[in-house]
């Protein structure tokens, strides 16, 4: 790279990531892992179709109530829920989730708020920022701009294309759920403040998955602290 290149492409990169809201330290060791982090997943085929799956199950849920309060992952026995959770409803989503997958309802296997179609954008915008400074030799307001708006208005497909591709597989069959655990999140306050909308209180729902395991099974388990604070839970 030509010496004059050097500081506007810095100064580029470093309000690239300003402006995506994070301390820089942090965000440039964000960016730096997505590419292993798509990949982790791309070669995991069980990673793959749980991903899926939890898509679903956040679909279902979207559905029945309007955008949850959840953060989401997939783990090799099957995925994780994070945040203002009902476990029954989890439970009954993730069953029409799978039902509804293995009847060919693929789109239910993508979200458009999942983590890697956002950590693409971020990735997206901050590689354009950067080249397009390499490319035009200098810094302007006015082509950083449009460098901005373009990455994010190409952002949702090229998730979309992750998701498609890489970390989601909507083939599930055979797939059976085996249980599910539930962990809340101890707060000081009175249990009855603690609940939040639709009867959810603040936790994590890990559901659990099995291949050719002949059916859904009921053992179901909620942690110690659970029992009083869910109406109608299984003890």
């Amino acid at each position: 790279m030509p010496r004059e290149w050097m500081l506007p492409a810095l100064t580029l990169a470093g309000f690239g990531l300003v402006l995506l809201a994070r301390p820089i330290f942090a965000q440039a060791g964000r960016l730096t892992g997505i590419p292993w982090q798509f990949y982790r997943i791309a070669v995991n085929p069980r990673l793959r179709r749980n991903h899926a799956l939890e898509h679903a199950t956040l679909n279902v849920l979207t559905e029945r109530h309007g955008l949850p309060h959840l953060n989401g992952a997939a783990v090799e026995s099957g995925f994780v829920l994070r945040g203002w959770v009902n476990p029954t409803e989890i439970a009954s989503a993730a069953r029409e989730g799978l039902a509804r997958l293995q009847a060919g309802e693929r789109a239910l296997a993508y979200h458009p708020r999942c983590g890697t179609s956002l950590a693409t954008g971020e990735l997206l915008t901050w590689g354009a920022l950067v080249l397009g400074v390499i490319y035009a030799g200098r810094f302007t307001v006015g082509a950083v701009l449009v460098i901005i708006g373009l990455s994010w208005l190409l952002s949702p497909l090229a998730g979309w294309i992750v998701q498609r591709y890489l970390t989601t597989s909507p083939d599930v069959s055979g797939l059976s759920i085996r249980g599910l655990t539930f962990t809340p999140l101890v707060l000081r306050v009175r249990p009855q403040a603690a609940s939040g909308p639709t009867g959810t209180v603040p936790g994590q729902v890990v559901v659990m998955v099995e291949s050719g395991g002949g059916g859904e099974r009921s053992g179901f388990r909620a942690g110690p602290a659970d029992q009083g604070r869910f109406p109608g839970w299984p003890r």
